[in-house]
Parts: C-alpha cells; sequence; structure tokens
C-alpha cells in the first residue's frame, strides 16, 4: 500500500471543486451542491480517506457478476485471502458496497458517452434513485 497526497482545486471564478473522482459545482439557481462523477478517473474513494485504483474496482465488479457473488461474501473472500497480503487493514461491506456502484456508474456512462451527475454527497444506498433519471 502506497500512501500518496490527493489533491483538490477550486475555480474562483465559478467556484468549482476538482477532485481526483469527481468535480462538485452549486447551480447558479440552487442552493444544492451537485457531484458529476469523473468516467475516467484512475482512482475512487470507498471511505472517508481508502482509495482504490479501478483494477481493484474493475475486478471486483467482474467477481460479483461472475460468481453472483454478494458484498458481504467478496468483502470476506477479500479480507481472508488477498487483502492480508495487499493491505494492512480489512475491508468492510460498506467500501465493498461503494466500489462496486461506483465502478457500474461510471463504466455504464462511459459506455454511453455521458455524465453521471446526482447530489453532492448523496448516500451510496441512495444513488439508485438518481439512476433512475440518468437512464
Amino acid at each position: 500500500m502506497n500512501q500518496v497526497y490527493v489533491l483538490s482545486g477550486e475555480c474562483i471564478r465559478c467556484k468549482t471543486h476538482y477532485h481526483a473522482d469527481h468535480e462538485s459545482y452549486t447551480p447558479s439557481n440552487t442552493t444544492q451542491s451537485r457531484e458529476v462523477f469523473i468516467n475516467s478517473a484512475c482512482y475512487l474513494k470507498i471511505g472517508s480517506s481508502f482509495w482504490v485504483d479501478r483494477v481493484f474496482s474493475n475486478a471486483l465488479l467482474s467477481e460479483m457478476y461472475n460468481f453472483y457473488a454478494s458484498a458481504n461474501a467478496y468483502t470476506q473472500f477479500w479480507n481472508d485471502s488477498l487483502g492480508a497480503v495487499s493491505i494492512p487493514c480489512k475491508l468492510s461491506r460498506r467500501q465493498i458496497w461503494q466500489a462496486f456502484v461506483q465502478e457500474s456508474i461510471r463504466s455504464i456512462a462511459q459506455m454511453s458517452k455521458i455524465d453521471f451527475e446526482a447530489n453532492q454527497n448523496i448516500a451510496i444506498d441512495n444513488i439508485c434513485n438518481s439512476l433512475n433519471k440518468f437512464g
């Protein structure tokens, strides 16, 4: 596991915030901030300060679909086998679910040649409501 700095920035003109995996802005006609998920992001944030690369999230997505694994089953598999070698901490079911949903969103959006946008800091369990507007 590598310790790296994650940088972010803000446009002084439009106040858009730029992050490694998303951009956030507040439309002029509302106070609710919005997030645009970056389809080409190399890393995804799956916790308050934990990031994974797209190799991990793509593998997770593929394994959950191909082996019909639940987030609980994949979490147990990861922590009992690969996780002990790869990272010094255990992953939670919520982190696995976060990676699965984010990778799914980005994969579908990229294939559709669109950007997925939702209210900022939306709970991952509520993301499906936004996906209905997306499709």
